[in-house]
């Protein structure tokens, strides 16, 4: 009897260490997993700084009333994007925080929720002036010794999402995107789903295309709006000189034009805006193509995007 109740006592003892194991080995994961996600908002923080920083650069060099608008994501976990005097700091919950600092003042006043958006930047006498809405407020000198407040409006834009594919949804066989896409052709290669992804779970790979005889085409009516764009982020590997990973497009009286070749650019992640306004028709297609000699050789696309203004 006391030999089954040691080995009872013996059991217990095991069961609670196994547990003990258990519940170590989840907090970790839990904590690499946090630590992994919140090293993926700081970089994406850092490429808003960064993208902030190329279009207020840009209207400063212009000149006083030189306008520009940006396409950038706001990281989720971001506390707060504050702009004083000549610099801009963005801050985190978890209390890191970046800063960019410049040569001249800057003046905006707003709230930043995650997620993509516009920006508008506009170059003024006495400083550069960002806003999301299109509304600027800028100081304009009168006389040598006044001055008067006035508000520039840029056009008010609706932003809407024409066409999104995150690659989610496409099964596991080469161009089977679910009726997603126009036309999918993949050559002497394969357009698939992957897991080597920028957001979510999946992207879509071109790889082994050695004729550049692949295409992934989208369509879409945008007759109805004044501006268009195409936003995705996209990256390669293994590509050597001569290879690529190319975007077209058309309209209705157009022929395919090329607006992106990502030569041996990136290894990581990138996102690329183009505006496609003057390709707006009944019917714009969108191509992507790829030349990539191996099985090594790939082109890795990400939350694609038509998007149109109005």
């Amino acid at each position: 009897m006391r030999k089954r109740g040691q080995a009872s006592v013996e059991m217990i003892i095991i069961i609670a260490v196994l547990l003990i194991i258990l519940i170590v080995v989840v907090r970790l994961n839990s904590e690499s997993l946090s630590f992994s996600n919140r090293i993926n908002d700081e970089g994406k923080g850092k490429i808003l700084l960064d993208d902030l920083e190329n279009g207020i650069n840009k209207v400063y060099r212009q000149g006083v009333g030189a306008k520009t608008k940006i396409y950038s994501g706001v990281p989720d976990n971001v506390q707060s994007l504050n702009i004083s005097g000549s610099s801009m700091k963005l801050t985190f919950v978890s209390g890191v925080t970046f800063f960019k600092n410049f040569n001249f003042n800057l003046s905006g006043d707003f709230n930043v929720n995650e997620g993509n958006r516009f920006f508008f930047i506009e170059s003024g006498d006495d400083s550069i002036s960002i806003s999301l809405d299109g509304n600027i407020t800028s100081t304009t000198s009168t006389s040598t010794t006044s001055t008067s407040t006035t508000t520039t409006t840029l056009p008010t834009l609706t932003n809407t999402t024409v066409f999104y594919d995150g690659f989610e949804n496409w099964n596991d066989n080469s161009c089977e995107h679910e009726g997603l896409w126009t036309d999918c052709d993949d050559g002497d290669g394969y357009i698939e789903k992957n897991n080597d992804e920028y957001n979510g779970s999946k992207s879509v790979r071109f790889k082994n295309h050695d004729a550049d005889d692949d295409y992934l085409i989208k369509c879409v009516d945008v007759s109805s709006y004044s501006e268009t764009f195409v936003n995705f982020y996209w990256k390669i590997s293994g590509l050597d000189s001569g290879e690529y990973g190319k975007l077209e497009v058309k309209n209705t009286t157009t022929s395919y034009t090329e607006i992106f070749d990502s030569g041996e650019g990136s290894t990581s992640y990138t996102e690329k805006l183009i505006d496609i306004t003057s390709y707006i028709s009944t019917n714009t297609c969108v191509k992507f193509h790829v030349l990539a000699s191996s099985g090594s050789d790939r082109f890795y696309v990400d939350d694609f995007r038509i998007i149109g203004q109005s």
